[in-house]
């Protein structure tokens, strides 16, 4: 039996997450974890209102930020530290952030 973790990593040969990853990665958010700047995606940031909380207080005015066409439909991909590429955020406040979300312990 493939785990969730395993499907995650299927790849078809242009790198391109198979229907099977997707469940994986579906059933991976499920999963208990420490919310961070790097790893998290933002749509699962933005669904724990303490952990959006956060964001925000770090962030000003993060919702407009993203609300761009063009972010909007990755936000269950990136992270707030794959946004720095784009000008989005700036690295400064990501620290402070992961230390609140760690707080937080672990979440589903």
């Amino acid at each position: 039996m493939i785990t969730a973790a395993e499907r995650a990593e299927e790849d078809d040969e242009f790198g391109r997450a198979t229907l099977s990853s997707r469940e994986g990665l579906r059933s991976a958010a499920q999963l208990a974890r420490i919310l961070s700047s790097r790893e998290t995606p933002i749509a699962i940031l933005q669904s724990n209102p303490a952990a959006w909380e956060i964001v925000n207080k770090h962030i000003p005015g993060m919702d407009r930020r993203i609300g761009n066409e063009m972010i909007k439909p990755h936000l269950g991909n990136f992270s707030l530290e794959s946004l720095l590429v784009f000008g989005v955020v700036q690295r400064e406040p990501l620290a402070r952030i992961d230390a609140e979300l760690a707080k937080l312990g672990e979440v589903q």
